[in-house]
C-alpha cells in the first residue's frame, strides 16, 4: 500500500485549501517562538488580572452594585481568553486580550477620580492586589502591542503595480 499525496483524497495545505474552496479549519497556531512565547505572556498576565478580579469578588465586592457583578464578568472573560490564547486561537483574541485589559485599567482610573456607579476607591487600595493587577493589565497591553508588531513585521511584502510600471 502507497500512502496517497496527492488527489481528491489527500489533505489540502492550508494555503492550497482557501484556493479549492476547501472548508477545512485552518491552522492558528503559530510555529514561531516568539509568537508563542508572547502567546504566553500574554495569557499568563490576563489570568493573574483574571485571578484578581475573581478573589476581590469572592471577598466582598460582589456586594458592590454593578461593580461586583463587572468584577466577576472581567475575570470570566479573562480567564476564557487566556485558555484559548494558550490553545492558538486567531489573532482576534489578542486584540480582545488587549480590550479586557484596558477597560479594567479604565475602570481602575475612574473608580480613583470620578467613581464607578457611585463606588470610589483611594490609591493603591486594596494592597496589593491594585497594584499587581495594575502591572498585570500594562504587562497584558504590552505584549499585544509587541505580537501585533511582530505580525505586521513578519507579513510578506507586497510589491505595488502600476500596471505599465514594472
Amino acid at each position: 500500500m502507497t500512502a496517497h499525496t496527492s488527489g481528491p483524497d489527500a489533505p489540502a495545505s492550508p494555503d492550497r485549501a482557501a484556493e479549492s474552496g476547501d472548508t477545512a479549519p485552518r491552522r492558528w497556531i503559530s510555529r514561531s517562538w516568539p509568537d508563542l512565547l508572547l502567546r504566553i505572556g500574554i495569557s499568563a498576565s490576563l489570568a493573574v488580572s483574571g485571578y484578581i478580579h475573581a478573589d476581590l469578588y469572592r471577598h466582598g465586592d460582589r456586594h458592590i452594585p454593578v461593580v461586583g457583578p463587572s468584577f466577576l464578568l472581567q475575570a470570566a472573560a479573562a480567564f476564557a481568553i487566556a485558555v484559548l490564547l494558550l490553545l492558538g486561537g486567531p489573532f482576534l483574541l489578542r486584540l480582545a486580550a488587549a480590550a479586557v485589559a484596558g477597560g479594567a485599567l479604565v475602570g481602575f482610573v475612574l473608580s480613583r477620580t470620578v467613581g464607578v456607579f457611585g463606588f470610589i476607591e483611594i490609591g493603591w487600595q486594596p494592597a496589593p492586589q491594585a497594584a499587581v493587577s495594575v502591572a498585570a493589565e500594562v504587562a497584558t497591553i504590552v505584549l499585544c502591542a509587541a505580537s501585533l508588531l511582530l505580525r505586521w513585521r513578519s507579513r510578506p511584502r507586497r510589491r505595488r503595480s502600476w500596471g505599465w510600471v514594472r
